[in-house]
Formats: C-alpha cells, structure tokens, sequence
C-alpha cells in the first residue's frame, strides 16, 4: 500500500489459462476512503470475476503461447 500514490488502494487477481497458468490479471484501484471497510466485499468481486475468465479459457481450451525470442529481452 502508498507504493506509488498515496491513498490508492489497488486489488488484483490472476487469471488462469487450460494448463494454470497465470495468463492475465484483473485489478480494481480505488481512493482509499472508499476501500476502506469495503475491502473483503470488492476483494471477493475481484476473485470472482477472475476465477469466472479463468473458466472461460479453461472451457475454450485457452493456452498461452510460449514466449519468442522477441519477447525476451
């Protein structure tokens, strides 16, 4: 917390390709004053819509694509 703005809080979750791998994320930023006593309520939202896409590239078969030599520095 206060790592880069100060009274920001940020909540993020993975995303799972077919093989469990970490794919993706999704993260919500929020003044602190607002996450404040809401934080396990927006931190289950944010788990649940991860875990939902999750699903979604599980069901499609989703797998990431291996990294080039482009990709690497």
């Amino acid at each position: 917390r206060d790592r880069f703005m100060r009274d920001v809080h940020c909540i993020g979750a993975s995303i799972f390709d077919a093989h469990q791998q970490i794919t993706a994320a999704i993260a919500i930023s929020l003044p602190l004053s607002r996450a404040t006593g809401n934080r396990p309520d927006l931190a289950s939202l944010v788990k649940q819509v991860a875990a939902s896409a999750s699903r979604s590239l599980q069901i499609l078969g989703y797998v990431r694509p291996a990294a080039t030599r482009e990709d690497r520095p």
